[in-house]
């Protein structure tokens, strides 16, 4: 069904200039009973201070008046200006836009200092929105694309049909790149990996994982049968090849003029679904890859005899649990992505509703929204067993943990023992040096005791000594002279 705004949104679309000054307020499809003017304004001025650049060069193919040529540009501000001008006078059967940041084509030129930014100005990208009259809710997610976001959608109507078709949706993207080369990972598991919106590092692998968004605007004119498409690609510009994949294949698709766009401007969203489809496999199919590598380490610990350090449990532990935060957020992504391709498939059965006519093409594309999905659902339930399958490892390595534990503990019983038991032998050791110690004390004091008695007795001896002296000086005078009064003394 087509829903009404007013015929006033329907009018082209006024100066630039004019919108430009008091934006979204001067919107004739501002709609303040879903959006926050303030709210959205404060947002656009964030979005210019961080994502926006100073220089513009914004890529866009347009097909001819007749939809037989198509011409691709790379365009700066004044041509972007003078470009939106013509078509807006000459409408073509289909233009798109896309902007991107920095594409770094060699990785030995030097980069630009804002080569992390969107390469379109304040200005271009104000007079962007303001040229076909983009929601302001459309801005304001796109500022804050790290946040969840949904998709929205705005039909103006005359009073007998659909005039103007506009919707728009957000794709969560994740892909696989290659590691630089000079680029050293310390730690399977170091900071920021718990957070989602980081890259995550799969070292067997060989791969870091990178996620991002890819926002979409689009819009029919049923009057003038033409469509415009601005993609904007969050991409880091060092993935050049992925992030001009698409718009290759869109080239690819209007050149080789097997889809008729007046009829079927559909089939930019499968070109853009069926990239991130693919990319969400090849991603999934590398986490498997390490998953697998970290399941067969530890199979390895297991049968192996020896003890493992902590370091090696505590590494893969972590790297466990990052990977789980992440595939927590990849699920709540692909369950994004499933109701985007639905919500798609539902604006192209009314497109059709409000188009009256029925083709080949519309059948194509109808099957390839129905062919998206089921692969997308696949891919959503492969995370599932993903996640399943972390589950089995965090509880094997739990187990692994444990039984290193118990093997530890084992190990450090028979060490106790060994050492219980020297403690033992030297306790003896100790005993028979103190019973010695006590023997030859107590030859000691017998020796002290036969040393006392000795010297009582040697003092009785010294007593006597004494007494004979004394003796023998009383009586030796005596003596003398009773010897020298003998006659053999005399004179004759």
């Amino acid at each position: 069904m087509c829903t009404y705004l007013t015929d006033k949104a329907r009018s082209p679309v006024p100066g630039v200039g004019a919108q430009l000054a008091n934006w979204p307020f001067s919107l004739d499809t501002y709609m303040p009973d879903l959006e926050y003017g303030k709210d959205i304004r404060n947002a656009l001025e964030y979005f210019r201070s961080t994502l926006l650049s100073d220089d513009t060069s914004v890529g866009s193919i347009t097909t001819g008046v007749n939809g037989t040529s198509v011409d691709e540009y790379v365009l700066d501000e004044d041509q972007l200006a003078l470009t939106l001008q013509a078509n807006r006078e000459h409408p073509r059967p289909y233009e798109f836009y896309f902007i991107n940041r920095f594409l770094v084509k060699n990785i030995q030129s030097p980069l630009p200092a804002d080569a992390n930014k969107l390469r379109i100005s304040y200005h271009a990208f104000r007079m962007l929105i303001s040229h076909f009259q983009i929601a302001p809710a459309f801005v304001s997610t796109l500022s804050r694309y790290f946040l969840p976001c949904g998709s929205g959608s705005r039909y103006i109507t005359s009073v007998s049909r659909c005039a103007t078709r506009d919707f728009w949706y957000f794709l969560p993207v994740r892909v696989q790149v290659a590691c630089p080369g000079d680029q050293i990972h310390v730690s399977i598991a170091g900071p920021n990996k718990m957070n989602p919106f980081y890259y995550l590092h799969l070292p067997d692998a060989k791969v870091d994982i990178r996620g991002s968004q890819i926002a979409i605007f689009f819009r029919h004119d049923y009057k003038h049968k033409s469509t415009a498409v601005v993609a904007v690609n969050l991409l880091d510009g060092r993935w050049s090849q992925v992030v001009e994949e698409p718009q290759m294949r869109i080239k690819e698709a209007l050149n080789t003029h097997r889809v008729d766009v007046t009829k079927e401007p559909f089939f930019v969203h499968l070109v853009y679904l069926t990239s991130v489809a693919r990319w969400w496999n090849n991603t999934l199919s590398s986490f498997n890859e390490q998953l697998i590598a970290h399941e067969t380490k530890l199979q390895e610990e297991m049968e192996s005899t020896a003890i493992t350090s902590n370091d090696f449990y505590g590494e893969i532990n972590k790297a466990l649990h990052a990977m789980a935060a992440h595939l927590h957020r990849y699920r709540s992504e692909l369950g994004s992505l499933e109701d985007t391709i639905e919500d798609i498939s539902m604006h192209h059965k009314e497109f059709h509703e409000c188009d009256d006519r029925t083709h080949s093409d519309q059948s194509r594309i109808a099957l390839g929204f129905s062919q998206v999905k089921s692969q997308v659902k696949s891919v959503n339930s492969f995370s599932k067993e993903l996640e399943n399958k972390i589950q089995n490892i965090l509880a094997l390595l739990f187990n692994q943990i444990q039984l290193a534990n118990d093997r530890m503990l084992v190990e450090n019983g028979l060490q106790m023992q060994k050492i219980l038991a020297v403690s033992q032998q030297e306790a003896t050791y100790s005993r028979q040096i103190a019973e010695a110690t006590q023997q030859e004390a107590a030859n000691s004091r017998h020796v002290a005791m036969q040393s006392q008695n000795l010297a009582v007795e040697m003092k009785k001896d010294s007593v006597a000594m004494k007494t004979i002296a004394i003796l023998t000086m009383f009586f030796l005078p005596g003596t003398s002279f009773a010897v020298y009064s003998h006659p053999l003394f005399s004179a004759s």
